[in-house]
C-alpha cells in the first residue's frame, strides 16, 4: 500500500522525479483523475519515498484508506 504523500506528479518525464513536481490543487486534481483511471493529459506520476528509489507509476496503486475516504466517499468504510 502506498502513502499518498509519496506520489509525485510531473508534466512529462522528469530528469529527477524528486525535483520540480506539482503541488497543491493542481496535484490534488491530477492525482484524483489518475487514481480514478481517467486521462491525465501528459502528466506522469511517481512513487517517490523519502528514502529514495523513485519509480514511475503506470497504473493507479493501492493507496491508504484515508485516500479512499477523500476521493471516493461512496466507497468509504466510514460511509453511512
Amino acid at each position: 500500500m502506498i502513502d499518498i504523500g509519496d506520489i509525485l506528479t510531473h508534466e512529462g518525464e522528469p530528469a529527477n522525479p524528486y525535483k520540480g513536481y506539482q503541488t497543491g490543487k493542481v496535484r490534488s486534481e491530477a492525482l484524483g483523475r489518475f487514481l480514478r483511471g481517467k486521462p491525465t493529459d501528459g502528466l506522469t506520476f511517481w512513487h517517490a519515498p523519502s528514502c529514495g528509489g523513485a519509480k514511475r507509476l503506470t497504473e493507479p496503486p493501492p493507496v491508504m484508506p484515508e485516500v479512499v475516504d477523500f476521493y471516493w466517499p461512496e466507497r468509504s468504510p466510514h460511509a453511512q
